[in-house]
């Protein structure tokens, strides 16, 4: 059991030393957003879907499979 938990802390150390190599690296990153070109912008727009006009109805799993199917 001391075995496991030794383990377990040795790879919680080495996660926290991955998380705050990650943390360096993208701290030099200013560039604050993830899409900085008008073309980013327009493909992003050009896959988006809007979805209006939804009611919350409520579908159980008895329903769809007598009326639907």
């Amino acid at each position: 059991m001391k075995q496991r938990v030794a383990e377990m802390e040795m790879e919680a150390n080495k996660l926290r030393e991955l998380q705050a190599a990650a943390e360096q690296a993208n701290a030099g990153d200013d560039s604050g957003s993830a899409m900085e070109t008008d073309d980013d912008k327009a493909g992003a727009d050009g896959r988006s879907v809007y979805v209006g006009n939804v009611s919350d109805i409520v579908f159980m799993p008895a329903n769809l499979n007598g009326e639907h199917f």
